[in-house]
């Protein structure tokens, strides 16, 4: 089998769908997370979803940055036209700071409505909002860059900034950009060090996309191991088909969704060794996993990293 770095996603969105979430089902799932040998905690950045209780993530993720002792901790993804990136710079440098140099930054452009317009936000058309966050993911690395900071763009600005603490990662820590579209790509290798594809893309089409990036980056004259592919998937494990169609059964019904965002992969732990094989030959290095249903979702951790995430050390 081949080395893949495998992250996990904490329960921090709960709703009737999908099960409750609580900060206790949180930190036990980061503290096992850490024990069990997983490359890292990633957690979802969303203010406003319909039906569903959301735990802030940056604020969730410098306490288990805190409990947590040699896993990495980021977010999956902070979208950068909704934060203002002078508090996401400030707040990853503090956990970068917190957790001795073990942050990770996943930037993308917001696709969720609720979090704009419940707040009295624009949601600005996709070309606008990728653009935001390519300037954002700038501004981030100026205010991260040692001394004072000057930025001048058309959504963003900083001026004799001196952004204190700097981040203990040098250059910096990593940022990645979720998305999979041909923008969202050429921003990967242009400012960041990798990209998240999501369920909706298969291996082969993953595939694809890896092709794209090797080209983006041969034009762009940066080194292939310096841009990471990497991929996020929905997940309900099982130990057996019994278990599994009582867990996840409503979601296996489901399989032949059109909505990405519905796309559940359900299976026992040989079924996953499998499909991370699948992605694994496809071009990515890392893998991202969260467990549906929430309030199953240690259980499941256990099971993943007891029978899957073994075979990819």
């Amino acid at each position: 089998m081949a080395k893949l770095e495998i992250s996990v996603m904490p329960p921090l969105i709960g709703s009737p769908s999908i099960g409750p979430t609580n900060a206790r089902n949180i930190f036990r799932y980061a503290r096992l997370a850490d024990q069990l040998g997983f490359n890292a905690i990633l957690l979802q950045d969303h203010i406003g979803i319909e039906g569903a209780e959301t735990y802030d993530c940056l604020t969730t993720l410098g306490a288990v940055a805190a409990m947590t002792k040699r896993i990495k901790v980021g977010t999956l993804a902070t979208p950068l036209p909704l934060r203002h990136p002078a508090f996401v710079a400030k707040a990853m440098a503090t956990v970068d700071r917190i957790s001795s140099g073990r942050a990770i930054l996943t930037v993308g452009a917001g696709w969720v409505k609720n979090d704009f317009e419940w707040y009295g936000l624009r949601y600005e058309g996709f070309r606008t909002r990728i653009k935001m966050m390519e300037e954002g993911v700038r501004f981030i690395k100026a205010c991260w860059r040692d001394g004072r900071a000057d930025f001048q763009g058309k959504f963003f600005r900083l001026s004799k900034a001196d952004p204190q603490p700097k981040p203990v990662q040098r250059p910096r820590p990593p940022i990645l950009v979720a998305g999979f579209s041909d923008e969202a790509l050429k921003i990967a290798v242009r400012e960041g060090d990798g990209w998240f594809g999501w369920r909706g893309i298969n291996p082969r089409e993953f595939s694809a996309r890896v092709k794209s990036v090797d080209s983006l980056c041969r034009t762009a004259g940066r080194r292939r191991s310096e841009v990471k592919n990497a991929m996020h998937l929905q997940v309900s494990i099982a130990r057996d088909q019994d278990s599994l169609r009582r867990q996840a059964g409503k979601w296996m019904d489901l399989a032949d969704t059109k909505d990405p965002h519905d796309m559940l992969s359900c299976g026992t732990p040989s079924y996953f060794v499998d499909l991370l094989q699948e992605y694994s030959d496809a071009g990515a290095n890392h893998i991202n996993v969260v467990f549906v249903p929430v309030d199953k979702s240690p259980e499941q951790l256990r099971l993943f990293g007891e029978k899957v995430l073994p075979h990819f050390k």
